[in-house]
């Protein structure tokens, strides 16, 4: 298993960002990814969640377009936004704690998993990937401690 986290390696396009300020009521992380993106995402969820030791992996992330922070039919157009360059997600196969723990730190994401908290992530991002859309968008997530 650890040699496959080690080989493992980020195809397509993925985005994160949220909306700043606080107060325009969009709360939360935004995921947005193409196809290849989201089954790369999904991969690397899975492998995580099978590792039975600590393991960590980063997702580059691409900058999001303004069609896709303000959706096509928003009449607001123009919001403001944070979107980091890459998202490290983690985990440790002893913990058994139910953790999501997110830290920004600069134009970087670090979010650490628990086993449940994997399970569910995995669970959005198969969500969305059975909506068979062009573009795959899992809506938003927050991080609970």
């Amino acid at each position: 298993m650890k040699d496959a986290i080690n080989q493992w390696g980020q195809v397509g396009v993925v985005h994160l960002w949220r909306y700043k300020p606080e107060k325009s009521g969009l709360k939360g992380w935004h995921f947005h990814a193409d196809e290849a993106g989201l089954k790369c995402t999904i991969g690397l969820v899975e492998l995580l969640g099978a590792a039975t030791y600590p393991a960590k992996r980063t997702l580059n992330l691409t900058k999001p377009s303004e069609r896709t922070v303000n959706g096509p039919f928003s009449p607001l157009g123009g919001r403001k936004i944070i979107a980091p360059v890459s998202l490290q997600l983690s985990t440790d196969g002893h913990d058994t704690k139910d953790l999501w723990q997110l830290e920004e730190e600069g134009e970087r994401v670090k979010l650490h998993l628990g086993r449940q908290a994997l399970a569910e992530l995995l669970g959005g991002c198969c969500q969305t990937k059975s909506h068979n859309s062009p573009i795959a968008r899992s809506s938003v997530f927050e991080a609970r401690a």
